[in-house]
């Protein structure tokens, strides 16, 4: 399915909403699981606390019962839409959408994963903490507001569906993530824009999506 990229002034509008509503906290109750997905630099593999394995299995095969693969979203050859394309169903880890986003061109090759935090509660459903290394912040700074918008959307879009999350953040290197544009200080959101969306519904359509209240 494809979907619209947005004009430079919707971008623009979104950042002052992004900036203005800050960072969620999500306040940890008894019924919250925790996961952290840490990726070292030179052997990657996934930790988990025995705790929460039954929980980590549910969160890193997350497409078991997915018959059709695994999405994974990026720009189409004219960088106009954010496209999805499927690959085999196999088991879900940080690694296989790095590297399927690196294919597509979405990443360059150097960009890391640092760590993955899978957050289970009945308050807020399933929310991913992505961690990633600077090369990630230094991509992101070469885009144009288009490019910018293709290359958050296909990271934000291939890892939620992947997980079967319903909100997540991204930080570099534990910091804000930043751009020449925007500071991604919101949870964010799958978004899937209708095609006869007019202008100021999407800016505010992105917003909400970026966790804006």
């Amino acid at each position: 399915m494809k979907k619209r990229i947005f004009s430079a002034v919707m971008l623009l509008a979104l950042c002052v909403v992004s900036v203005a509503c800050g960072k969620k906290k999500v306040e940890k109750t008894p019924e919250e699981t925790q996961v952290v997905i840490n990726i070292p630099t030179a052997t990657p593999q996934v930790t988990t606390d025995a705790a929460v394995q039954a929980t980590t299995n549910a969160a890193v095969q997350a497409t078991d019962h997915v018959e059709d693969g695994i999405s994974i979203y990026h720009g189409d050859d004219n960088a106009e839409y954010i496209i999805e394309d499927k690959i085999p169903k196999q088991e879900v880890t940080p690694e296989l959408l790095l590297s399927e986003l690196e294919k597509r061109g979405i990443l360059k090759k150097n960009t890391r994963v640092n760590s993955l935090n899978v957050k289970k509660s009945k308050e807020n459903g399933t929310t991913l903490a992505l961690d990633f290394s600077k090369e990630f912040q230094d991509q992101l700074y070469q885009q144009g507001t288009a490019g910018e918008f293709i290359m958050m959307g296909s990271v934000v879009d291939t890892f939620l569906k992947a997980y079967e999350a319903d909100s997540m953040t991204i930080t570099v290197n534990g910091n804000t993530l930043e751009s020449g544009h925007c500071i991604y200080e919101g949870d964010m959101k799958f978004y899937e824009p209708d095609d006869s969306v007019s202008a100021d519904k999407a800016a505010e359509a992105i917003a909400e999506a970026l966790g804006a209240e």
